[in-house]
């Protein structure tokens, strides 16, 4: 579901979740640019009905959906739909329904680990 590697240039391939242009953090490029949190929106979620999770998060996430685990890995995913691009906790506002828990891939974007 996730699959990435770098290369010796710092170009990143393969496919991300969220991601259509992964790119690696630079100090060069990047200098002066800062993260804080926010509560939405996520409306880039909005289109996706499977969502990684890790263990630690199995308690909370349960509460609202299944957990299926899938390929040879058994990878774990919070089901967010039941159809394909919909995901029915996203509001049209593209923040989640009040009381739903939001797992930690969809909160940690902009950010993803990559080899």
């Amino acid at each position: 579901m996730t699959e990435t590697t770098a290369s010796a240039t710092g170009q990143i391939s393969g496919n991300v979740l969220f991601y259509s242009n992964p790119e690696p953090l630079n100090p060069t490029t990047h200098k002066g640019m800062g993260v804080k949190r926010i509560d939405g929106p996520f409306s880039f979620a909005a289109k996706h009905n499977l969502v990684p999770l890790t263990v630690a998060e199995f308690q909370l996430a349960v509460l609202n959906g299944p957990i299926i685990f899938v390929g040879e890995e058994k990878t774990p995913l919070q089901v967010m739909g039941l159809n394909h691009d919909e995901n029915i906790f996203v509001l049209p506002t593209g923040l989640f329904d009040a009381g739903v828990y939001v797992p930690a891939y969809v909160r940690r974007y902009p950010f993803v680990f990559a080899n």
